[in-house]
């Protein structure tokens, strides 16, 4: 992968890609992450992996948020939940595409900086 394509294509991924389509899913009302889990649970509900199949779901969606906060920081965490909420009001047509478009301009600054804003900094500037 170019070093210069890197920000756009993790904003692709990381931002569009997990926050809006999770977003774009709770609006209209389905939940796939729980279909393919009762999918899965379904077939392997005679061996070991019945139970082990939730607790893979849970540690993707943690891997996902720590992967924002590894390459965007504190920055990536906020484009990533504007492009969530700008899925959840899409409907709304001008604040749903607002807010994606935000996002994503949002990502590609916090995944194109050298320096990341950490939690630690935030908190920091908070006690001053």
């Amino acid at each position: 992968m170019e070093k210069e394509k890197l920000p756009k294509d993790l904003t692709k991924e990381l931002i569009i890609g997990f926050g809006f389509l999770e977003g774009l899913w709770v609006y209209a009302g389905v939940n796939p992450m729980s279909k393919i889990a009762k999918t899965f649970s379904s077939v392997a509900s005679k061996g070991m992996f019945s139970g082990i199949f939730p607790l893979v779901l849970i540690l993707l969606l943690i891997i996902q948020i720590v992967a924002v906060y590894a390459f965007g920081g504190v920055i990536g965490l906020i484009a990533l939940l504007l492009a969530f909420l700008g899925g959840i009001f899409i409907g709304t047509r001008v604040l749903g595409i607002i807010l994606v478009i935000i996002a994503f301009f949002l990502g590609v600054w916090a995944f194109s900086m050298k320096d990341k804003i950490t939690i630690q900094d935030v908190i920091e500037l908070f006690r001053r």
